[in-house]
């Protein structure tokens, strides 16, 4: 069974929030956060499979947005701290 190991959220700015996953076979790799706005719904979207580069997260294969989701902002990384702390 493969482990994955995730880093607590890392703010590059306030508009980007990223997190590094390792695999027990000693990959690594970066995901964009994203969350859906009035949930607690937060998701990291790794850069192979999604555009994380555009104003809203796509999918990387035909651009479409990922519905419901925005990019996750320091703000809502504060209002949900209580998810992100031990």
């Amino acid at each position: 069974m493969l482990m994955l190991t995730v880093t607590p959220p890392l703010a590059v700015d306030d508009d980007q929030i990223w997190v590094l996953v390792a695999s027990d076979a000693g990959a690594v790799d970066a995901a964009r956060m994203a969350h859906i706005p009035g949930s607690d719904t937060f998701v990291a979207f790794p850069v192979e499979a999604f555009d994380t580069g555009g104003v809203l997260p796509t999918y990387r294969v035909n651009g479409e947005c990922v519905t419901g989701f925005r990019w996750a902002t320091t703000t809502d990384l504060a209002a949900h701290a209580d998810l992100f702390t031990n």
